[in-house]
């Protein structure tokens, strides 16, 4: 018997898969990747996100850094 089980790659992967709810809290690894950019942004870190609201705030700032 085969299956077709792909791995979750990250989190980005599994809110697009809907393996969780956009309303629950942020994971550990997007605090800290938060936290990071805020560091090197100068922005404020706001503890309080949910995972969607984590993801669309890494991505901006993220964009900050390339700049």
């Amino acid at each position: 018997m085969s299956t077709n089980i792909q791995p979750v790659r990250g989190i980005f992967d599994a809110i697009q898969r809907d393996e969780f709810g956009p309303n629950d809290d942020m994971t550990p690894e997007q605090a800290a990747r938060l936290r990071e950019l805020a560091d090197k942004t100068g922005e404020p870190m706001d503890g309080n996100l949910t995972k969607l609201q984590a993801q669309k705030r890494i991505a901006a700032l993220e964009e900050q850094v390339k700049e």
